[in-house]
């Protein structure tokens, strides 16, 4: 019988610092993971529309158990980008804290098809609405009755002003095409009775009623600065792209014909006699500095004496400007307005 008369070299200092530090690292990180130290203390979404934030957590799945850095940031991001409706996401992590920067694409309305929701993006990319985003309809308008053609003409007219808008300079854009354009409409359908067989009605939260041929329709990102000039309840307007203005009109003058009209706001005999007989009357010398410190029915009365109204149509609106009073005037009503930089709006004159 032949011995092993190999001895066991005893294990250097070395060795048993390295191995003692791979023992402490693993030590460490099973105590960390553990730990509440390793989860995230607070989650926060930036940039999101129409989900949620907590249908944001559920589609990552995320929430204040995720351990933070042991769930790395691309399989969160992979996540949320299957999601048809996110163009992109970015994850942050600091500080226990989980951030989300979300960019959704821009969603123009919905309708419903064979039983099933979609969703209509400006890119006429039609996304079926799961049941983890409910929410994502209550800020766009429902499509009702228009056909596939129509509704790919509807994104192709936002999609085309939303290009044309991103050339010009901040400083110049007055029409803007974002999400806040298409929560203002309830529903969008075809307004069959029209003249046009392609003219469309939308129906605003507000109450008021929009008609539009198909490619005056990007008008209505003007619809905010057109309510300056609205009176009363459920107003009737028409959209006209080659004016770039909206016109207000009497909501039973809407034509039924299928003969071709103009339907821009004609002032009615009445308001052409008033008009006539303003012009007719003796013209009076006022002080145009003087105006401003006057009570309301006394710049109204002066402001009926200016003769330098001239056409206006900076704002797409039907206004004319007086360049001595500063003041702006409704091309049809000859309600007065004054114009509030701080504010950024028009305020009405009274009499």
């Amino acid at each position: 019988m032949v011995k092993d008369n190999k001895k066991h070299k005893p294990m250097t200092f070395k060795k048993m610092c390295t191995l003692c530090g791979v023992l402490f690292f693993m030590a460490s990180i099973l105590i960390y993971y553990f730990s509440d130290d390793s989860k995230a203390r607070v989650l926060a979404c930036e940039g999101n529309y129409y989900y949620t934030d907590q249908e944001i957590y559920s589609l990552a799945d995320v929430s204040l158990e995720t351990r933070m850095w042991l769930t790395p940031s691309i399989l969160i991001e992979k996540k949320l980008k299957d999601n048809p409706m996110i163009e992109s996401v970015s994850i942050k992590k600091t500080n226990g804290k989980i951030t989300f920067e979300i960019h959704e694409k821009l969603g123009i309305g919905y309708y419903i098809e064979n039983g099933k929701t979609y969703i209509l993006t400006i890119d006429n990319e039609s996304i079926q609405v799961e049941d983890n985003c409910q929410s994502c309809i209550e800020h766009l308008p429902y499509m009702s009755g228009l056909s596939a053609k129509q509704r790919k003409q509807f994104a192709s007219v936002f999609k085309e002003a939303k290009e044309s808008e991103e050339k010009k300079a901040e400083s110049d854009r007055v029409l803007r095409i974002d999400k806040a354009v298409f929560e203002k409409i309830s529903e969008i359908t075809p307004f069959q009775k029209s003249f046009d067989d392609n003219m469309i009605k939308m129906v605003m939260v507000d109450g008021n009623s929009v008609y539009s041929e198909m490619n005056d329709v990007a008008m209505i990102a003007r619809y905010q600065l057109a309510l300056t000039f609205l009176q009363g309840k459920s107003a009737c307007l028409v959209l006209y792209k080659d004016e770039q203005t909206i016109g207000k009109v009497n909501c039973d003058d809407i034509t039924t014909t299928k003969e071709r009209q103009t339907v821009i706001e004609e002032l009615d005999q009445e308001e052409e006699e008033e008009k006539k007989k303003k012009d007719d009357e003796e013209e009076e010398d006022y002080d145009p500095d003087d105006i401003d410190s006057m009570p309301d029915d006394k710049k109204a009365a002066a402001l009926d004496k200016v003769q330098d109204w001239e056409p206006d149509y900076s704002f797409g609106l039907d206004l004319e400007y007086s360049p001595s009073t500063g003041y702006y005037r409704n091309s049809y009503t000859y309600e007065y307005y004054g114009w509030d930089d701080a504010t950024g709006s028009f305020v009405p004159v009274y009499r």
